[in-house]
């Protein structure tokens, strides 16, 4: 603490800076509040919309991961090699689950990507 904000050792006993660090760390504390509400609300749409569809333990898992890290937050989209690295299942069952994830609408195409480098995003919810 700096003398301006300790009231015991400014003399003057001008609040104004302890106030203004305090009102700034309620503003600050609010803005954090209300990102997490947002996310939680975009969450709940994406699994509103898709909740219908026969997702297997290993697609929701792929796609909670991809919501919890945010679509423009997870580098490079989504591949086959990355789906396997965080299901730990063979290339063939990552490939199956991807085609009924991009069958569903879950996910769709990067616009420029295509045969080995295929890359997929959330679609937009």
């Amino acid at each position: 603490m700096d003398k301006t904000t300790n009231l015991f050792i400014n003399k003057t006993f001008d609040i104004t800076p302890w106030l203004i660090w305090h009102l700034q760390i309620l503003k600050n504390a609010i803005v954090m509040a209300l990102k997490n509400i947002e996310y939680l609300v975009q969450k709940t749409k994406f699994w509103d919309r898709y909740r219908q569809f026969p997702l297997n333990e290993r697609q929701i898992k792929v796609l909670n991961k991809i919501l919890d890290v945010g679509n423009e937050n997870f580098e490079g989209g989504i591949s086959t090699k990355k789906y396997i690295s965080i299901t730990k299942v063979s290339k063939a069952t990552a490939i199956r689950d991807m085609a009924l994830l991009l069958e569903y609408g879950c996910i769709q195409q990067i616009e420029g990507t295509s045969g080995r480098n295929v890359r997929y995003e959330l679609q937009n919810y």
